[in-house]
């Protein structure tokens, strides 16, 4: 988990490692177990974050949580495209070794241009 001041975003990093050996095939049905896992971890984050910490901290409503799935193994995302059939839209959610290798991705997810006020990212940080 990262909490970004300067857009107000919680972002929840849900990494899994797969494949496990270098140069592994990448097998539909292992690759979606791992994803699915990914995306009920973060589910589960995301509720956490709005219904425990964000009422804890006395965060606004314009606080927002995007969580992300890692999966540093894999060479290119487009990998979930064509073997999963995951939307456009939603691979900006989705980081592997490349776009781990640059911050290209964090523009990507537009996050907001709102700066928390140093008073509710101290409530926040002493909550976490």
């Amino acid at each position: 988990m990262t909490i970004d001041k300067l857009s107000k975003t919680n972002l929840h990093f849900e990494v899994k490692t797969y494949p496990q050996d270098e140069g592994g095939q990448i097998e539909k049905k292992k690759l979606k177990e791992r994803f699915d896992q990914a995306n009920v971890q973060l589910g589960k984050g995301k509720h956490f974050f709005q219904n425990v910490v964000a009422p804890i901290a006395e965060l606004t409503s314009t606080w927002t949580w995007v969580g992300l799935v890692c999966f540093p193994e894999i060479a290119d995302k487009n990998v979930f495209k064509e073997v999963l059939g995951v939307e456009d839209n939603d691979l900006k959610y989705i980081l592997t070794k490349k776009e781990m290798a640059d911050a290209k991705w964090m523009d990507e997810l537009n996050l907001g241009t709102v700066a928390a006020t140093d008073e509710e990212y101290k409530r926040l940080l002493a909550v976490l």
